[in-house]
């Protein structure tokens, strides 16, 4: 249910078959999201059992967007069936690694695209999949095309991990300039810093599959996967301000009852393109969402 995610592998794909090569996506499931359930949100409650208060809001927030919420993922599977190639199968990391599974087409090239996949996470350090360390991908070349090593610095055995999981890349990129930094000092070469792949396509290539809402003029709110209350306070201000309508897109549609504006919690891909692309202004806590707002 990341738009970003979504559309910088959309880009991707576009991008490289537009140069004439033969592109598809790999299903995989990363490892922290294996157990993930996305029809019933409810059930990654985990933790929260413990704590009732937290467990009766998210409760009520999940029965009221229930519904919603099956909408959403009827069009992210619709997205992605009809407007990228992607394999036939889903692979887990344990499919890759330890079953030894060869995506099919036997491919040539592995590329590891984009976004967050080269973080350190506390429950399961680096995610072998996302780093290509499996059977196919050592009988191809590899290639890494603006990963993100996120927010958390890695320790010493952390850093000898990545060294090994990495040293064999044909080439490496990075998102930012910080993360290429990083990984030239860890490697002693020269890492480039390459922009996000939703730079790669075009307003205009955007536009062909956006679908625009009737109206325009309005302030846009985008609530990424982390609410932020002054946030939403600070964009009714500002849209109050400017004399607009303030609209909202993302994961909080029980906004509309709690803060009285337009919220839009079942937005296809195709849809919230059209939001940004007739957006006056945009408010917004994502990093793709300041992409899309520069792209538009």
């Amino acid at each position: 249910f990341n738009y970003g995610a979504a559309l910088h592998g959309y880009a991707f794909q576009r991008y490289l078959a537009e140069r004439g090569c033969d592109v598809a996506v790999v299903d995989y499931i990363p490892k922290e999201l294996e157990r993930y359930h996305w029809k019933w949100p409810i059930l990654n409650a985990g933790r929260l059992w413990r704590n009732p208060v937290l467990m009766l809001r998210y409760f009520i927030r999940w029965v009221y967007s229930a519904r919603t919420n099956l909408r959403k993922l009827r069009k992210f599977r619709a997205f992605f069936d009809s407007r990228m190639r992607v394999t036939d199968r889903a692979y887990t990391e344990r499919d890759l690694v330890e079953g030894g599974a060869l995506v099919e087409g036997g491919f040539d090239v592995f590329v590891c695209e984009s976004d967050v996949i080269w973080k350190r996470n506390d429950r399961v350090a680096f995610d072998r999949g996302f780093f290509l360390s499996f059977p196919a991908a050592d009988r191809a070349r590899k290639i890494a095309y603006a990963p993100s090593l996120g927010g958390v610095p890695m320790n010493e055995d952390e850093m000898r991990t990545f060294i090994r999981y990495v040293r064999d890349f044909a080439a490496i990129s990075c998102r930012e300039r910080s993360g290429a930094e990083e990984i030239g000092r860890l490697l002693g070469r020269d890492i480039p810093w390459v922009i996000d792949p939703t730079l790669l396509l075009t307003a205009a290539d955007y536009a062909k599959i956006a679908i625009p809402p009737k109206e325009s003029g309005y302030v846009l709110l985008y609530t990424c996967m982390r609410f932020n209350r002054n946030m939403v306070r600070e964009a009714k201000a500002y849209a109050r301000r400017l004399g607009k309508r303030l609209i909202e897109v993302g994961n909080y549609g029980i906004n509309r009852l709690v803060f009285g504006h337009r919220t839009i919690d079942d937005a296809g891909i195709e849809e919230w393109l059209g939001l940004f692309m007739n957006a006056d202004a945009v408010i917004c806590n994502s990093f793709h969402g300041i992409c899309f707002s520069v792209i538009f």
